[in-house]
C-alpha cells in the first residue's frame, strides 16, 4: 500500500465475501508487536552471539539489573512473562554466572535474585546498546512526538495491567 494510510476507526475492518475482517496492519496491538519482535531481533543478535542468552534470559537480565533484589514471581509480573518462562531464564543465567540467588532474611521461603558482578559487566555493555537501538527507532520523531509516545505508552501500559 503506497502512501500513508489513516485508519477510519479504532478497529479497523473491512467486508470481504460477507466476513467481517481485522486489517491487521492498522491494529495498534499488532503494531506494537511487531515493533517489540522486531527490537527483540536485533537485540537477540547482540546477547545471543556475545553472551549465550536467550530473549527471555535477556528480559529476565533487564529487570534484574534495573530493580533487583526481586523474587522469581516479582520478575515474572514486571517482565511481562510466565513463572515457567522465569524459571527456565533464572536457570540459564546462574549457569551463566550472571545471577545470584539467595534467601530473604524478611521470609525464609522466599528467593531474592540479583545480578553477580559478571552479570552486572555484561548487563552495562548490552545496555548503551540497546539505548542505540532505540534512538534508531525514534530517529525520525521530533522531541515532542518521542514525549507524547512515551507518555501514551504509559498508559498503553496501565490499561494492559488490567486485561484478563
Amino acid at each position: 500500500m503506497a502512501g500513508k494510510r489513516i485508519a477510519t476507526s479504532d478497529t479497523e475492518a473491512d467486508l470481504h465475501n460477507g466476513a467481517l475482517r481485522l486489517m491487521l496492519e492498522y491494529w495498534l496491538p499488532y503494531q506494537l508487536s511487531f515493533v517489540a519482535n522486531r527490537v527483540s531481533q536485533a537485540l537477540e543478535a547482540i546477547y545471543r552471539s556475545e553472551y549465550g542468552m536467550t530473549v527471555a534470559s535477556w528480559r529476565v537480565m533487564a529487570v534484574l539489573g534495573f530493580r533487583a533484589p526481586l523474587s522469581g514471581r516479582e520478575v515474572a509480573e514486571l517482565a511481562a512473562m510466565d513463572q515457567v518462562q522465569v524459571t527456565r531464564a533464572i536457570n540459564h543465567l546462574r549457569t551463566l554466572g550472571f545471577v545470584t540467588r539467595r534467601t530473604d532474611r524478611g521470609d525464609r521461603r522466599k528467593a531474592l535474585l540479583g545480578l553477580t558482578a559478571k552479570g552486572q559487566e555484561v548487563y552495562l555493555q548490552i545496555i548503551p546498546r540497546a539505548q542505540e537501538i532505540e534512538n534508531q527507532l525514534l530517529a525520525s520523531m521530533s522531541s515532542a512526538e518521542i514525549e507524547g509516545l512515551r507518555d501514551a505508552a504509559a498508559r498503553l501500559v496501565e490499561n494492559a495491567k488490567g486485561l484478563p
